[in-house]
């Protein structure tokens, strides 16, 4: 058993936070975690799971991260180079792209690189000098994340280490495509998690069974503003271009369930998913077009497809399903949204 007492990671456990440096990292130590019993994530059953509505995480589950800002790397994943372990965005799902989520209670989450590269096993974490997001070895300070759940799928990763970066938001920079701190929660603080379950994080990843019922496609025009140019005096000089583009919104109604239901168990979900559909197409028709039929009565109109939706799911996947598998399947209301 390795001696975490001698190790420079961690602390007695029944000191009070004190000072930690490591390879010019300032970080500080709550006495919990000098304990080399945590130290080795033999962590406590904790009953607060909020952050994970659906229950479709188990306790240490495989995910991917991407990001939902719109910029060029919307849609890229949280991923490293595997090469240099620097943490990255990259335009597929590959290897480095997937992390083990570990819960420690309380909305607090570390995330561990499952990809086969001497990286392999390092948390996501911060350097509290730089606040640079950086690969570690260990399970230290700057490596605890509180998850905020925003629906959907959607999530936010604030740090909670004690350093100038504590409350920062796992973040991109829109320019470059880095992966950064922040310190408010702006556009590039938003992923969509994609929860890959394993058993208990062990084993290659298996897919979360995915099911999707249309809802609604709403069609609206947007104005924009573009610079064109005109010539003056044979000099070309920039004016606003106002314009209308027409924008395509599609409301579904999103199923997942755990990857181990059997051929009879997708069947009943897939039934109970259909009448649930037609629930929720209901629901959002009234909602819609009691409110104007407007693009301003969208969210309104998801918000009533939802609650009907999962009110008629929830009945009858607990008649027609054993519980563990009731109890890791759900749904959610999903959003695409393109240019036609």
């Amino acid at each position: 058993m390795v001696n975490y007492w001698n190790s420079p990671y961690y602390h007695c456990p029944v000191c009070k936070a004190t000072s930690y440096y490591d390879y010019n990292r300032n970080y500080y130590h709550n006495s919990f975690q000098g304990n080399s019993l945590y130290s080795n994530q033999i962590y406590p059953t904790y009953l607060n799971n909020s952050y994970n509505r659906q229950n479709y995480l188990y306790r240490e589950s495989v995910i991917s991260l991407q990001n939902t800002a719109e910029t060029k790397w919307e849609g890229h994943y949280l991923d490293i180079d595997g090469n240099t372990g620097e943490v990255i965005l990259w335009p597929r799902l590959a290897s480095g792209g997937y992390w083990k989520l570990i819960d420690h209670g309380d909305n607090i989450v570390s995330l561990q690189n499952t990809a086969k590269t001497q990286w392999e096993g390092h948390y996501l974490d911060i350097d509290g000098n730089t606040g640079e997001v950086i690969l570690w070895p260990h399970l230290a300070s700057g490596g605890y994340w509180k998850l905020i759940d925003h629906g959907d799928n959607i999530v936010s990763l604030q740090n909670t280490a004690k350093t100038q970066w504590e409350g920062h938001y796992l973040d991109i920079d829109g320019n470059t495509g880095e992966v950064i701190l922040w310190p408010r929660l702006g556009r590039g603080g938003y992923w969509k998690i994609d929860d890959d379950i394993t058993n208990n994080g062990n084993g290659p990843p298996k897919k979360t069974g995915v099911h999707r019922n249309l809802i609604k496609r709403v069609s609206y025009d947007e104005p924009y503003s573009k610079t064109c140019y005109k010539k003056v005096g044979g000099v070309s000089i920039p004016y606003p271009c106002p314009g209308m583009k027409t924008k395509v919104i599609e409301v579904y109604l999103e199923t997942r369930y755990p990857p181990e239901a059997t051929a009879a168990q997708k069947a009943a979900i897939v039934s109970c998913a259909a009448v649930a559909v037609q629930v929720a197409i209901i629901a959002f028709g009234t909602a819609y077009g009691g409110t104007g039929g407007t693009i301003a009565s969208l969210a309104p109109a998801i918000a009533a497809a939802e609650i009907a939706g999962r009110n008629s799911f929830d009945e009858c996947k607990e008649k027609s399903l054993p519980r563990d598998i009731a109890r890791r399947t759900g749904i959610s209301i999903v959003q695409e949204k393109y240019d036609r």
